[in-house]
């Protein structure tokens, strides 16, 4: 699917056809607030906002694979993963710090932060 952003930004998404490979989703807790990221969801035409997730890549760790998307998406990694649970189509996990790595950057960088 070929899309136009408002801002001009041409973008080419692929709807994914169904995997058995297992995949991750963060709930990430900084000083207080819940981080979420707005992504454009292509099923729904619209955005979305949401926690970190994404597909664990082969050789990878559930834990690297979260870190890995919260960097991805967010834009700082996590000095403490918590797993949660594992769900029917892959690993739930949880983190909450006051600290973080990544560039230097604030929370208040970081949160309401639109992607897009």
């Amino acid at each position: 699917m070929d899309l136009e952003f408002s801002n001009g930004v041409r973008r080419v998404y692929e709807r994914m056809r169904p995997s058995t490979r297992e995949a991750v989703m963060i709930v990430p807790i900084v000083d207080e607030h819940l981080i979420l990221i707005r992504e454009y969801a292509v099923g729904t035409e619209s955005y979305e906002l949401g926690f970190s997730k994404g597909l664990i890549d082969p050789g990878e760790t559930v834990f690297e694979a979260a870190n890995r998307e919260l960097k991805e998406e967010v834009g700082f990694g996590a000095h403490n993963l918590t797993f949660l649970k594992k769900t029917q189509h892959g690993a739930l996990l949880f983190f909450q710090q006051n600290e973080y790595r990544g560039g230097g950057r604030s929370l208040s960088g970081v949160a309401g932060r639109r992607r897009a």
